[in-house]
């Protein structure tokens, strides 16, 4: 996956280790203002910034929305997709238009758990 090259998050990974992770990533694209995903959503994508950025914000049950993040290119969201949450605990909004690479968290952990070189 071309995409791929130059994400930090790729960094380090042998070429066998590459051809383990990267066919489980799809691309996925946006345009600016796409809510991603909504606080309380099923946690279930870690999303990787390729190239436009995201806003991560949080709505305390008593006060008004906090943006807690703007994400760039080679930012990671998405972590509670593959840190056991079961929803995501902040909205993820596009802030221009969004191309990034995401896969399903529960592949990520699978991947870790099966091949822990890879994983760490």
């Amino acid at each position: 996956m071309q995409a791929a090259a130059g994400n930090s998050f790729f960094n380090g990974l042998s070429q066998d280790q590459l051809e383990l992770i990267l066919p489980l990533f799809a691309r996925y694209s946006a345009p600016a203002g796409t809510v991603i995903f909504k606080q309380g959503d099923e946690a279930t994508h870690l999303y990787l910034v390729q190239a436009g950025s995201v806003a991560i914000q949080y709505k305390p049950y008593d006060g008004p929305i906090i943006t807690l993040s703007h994400l760039q290119p080679g930012d990671i969201f998405g972590w509670s997709s593959v840190v056991g949450g079961e929803t995501y605990t902040s909205d993820a909004i596009s802030t221009a238009d969004l191309d990034a690479l995401r896969l399903l968290g529960s592949d990520l952990v699978k991947l870790c758990r099966d091949h822990p070189d890879t994983g760490s």
